[in-house]
């Protein structure tokens, strides 16, 4: 390995299979000056539990959740929809006749998280992207009602 430069932001990596189980890697900077070289590296498998062992309480990168502010909103002339099916085609066809259809001036779709919810959620983008005021999308767990969360998503402005 050779280290050509330090401090660059973002990388292009050029990943070159060499041989079996084996690769090279060339990483550049967004101007295209070489930051490292690496001429040979071995690719071997890892047990899961040689993983989890290695977890430190001292990692570089986490998750952190924060918290919205939201004052809950007035959802009187928010309709609610959430598809009846699990095929993703059939839920499809079914939200792009409610998003053609509905006369409301916000419709909030909601999907579960499920193979269908991720076509719905697809189309429900696509129809943020032309009326983002219009279409609010929630992804829910099943089981939660929609009506607990309704006014602080509203009162949140998020589209999502």
């Amino acid at each position: 390995m050779t280290l050509l430069a330090a401090g660059a932001s973002s990388l292009r990596v050029k990943v070159k299979p060499v041989g079996e189980g084996t690769i090279s890697l060339q990483a550049a900077d967004a101007g295209g000056a070489a930051v490292v070289s690496v001429g040979s590296l071995m690719l071997r498998p890892v047990a899961v539990d040689q993983l989890s062992a290695s977890k430190s309480a001292e990692s570089l990168f986490g998750v952190t959740w924060s918290p919205i502010p939201t004052t809950p909103a007035d959802i009187s002339d928010v309709e609610v929809f959430e598809p009846e099916t699990s095929s993703p085609y059939a839920a499809a066809v079914e939200t792009l006749a409610k998003l053609q259809t509905s006369e409301s001036p916000v419709l909030a779709v909601v999907t579960r998280g499920d193979l269908a919810g991720a076509a719905v959620r697809g189309l429900v983008r696509s129809a943020q992207s032309e009326n983002p005021d219009r279409y609010v999308l929630i992804d829910l767990e099943p089981g939660v009602d929609v009506g607990s969360v309704l006014p602080d998503v509203i009162g949140s402005g998020g589209r999502r």
